[in-house]
């Protein structure tokens, strides 16, 4: 038998496997602190039509939010667009806070202790 990822991983013990696919990092401009994305491709995707799943290093939290945003469905369908939620996740709050006038500031980043 070849193996594959599939049947590697088709005992019901392991839970959620996930190939890691790519690495970015980034930072946002005034604020000293990288900001890291990995993706994820889900080997037993519970929806097979949004198989690639996006951590950030950093959540943000801006004086415009009540608290730190995280992503309520950090799943895409392909690995670009994964990227793209996540980066957005992070920027858009930032472009909204700088667009009300407030400095950019580090305490602005929240680390991820999952990550």
């Amino acid at each position: 038998m070849a193996w594959t990822e599939k049947n590697i991983f088709e005992d019901k013990a392991l839970l959620e496997p996930k190939k890691l696919v790519a690495e970015y990092a980034f930072y946002l401009e005034s604020i000293p602190v990288k900001i890291r994305v990995r993706i994820y491709e889900e080997i037993k995707p519970n929806v097979p039509s949004d198989p690639y799943y996006f951590s950030t290093s950093h959540s943000i939290h801006t004086p415009e939010q009540i608290g730190p945003y995280t992503p309520s469905a950090p799943w895409a369908s392909d690995p670009q667009y994964a990227l793209r939620k996540a980066v957005e996740s992070v920027a858009s709050y930032y472009r909204a806070a700088i667009e009300k006038g407030h400095q950019p500031s580090e305490k602005w980043l929240v680390r991820n202790d999952d990550f």
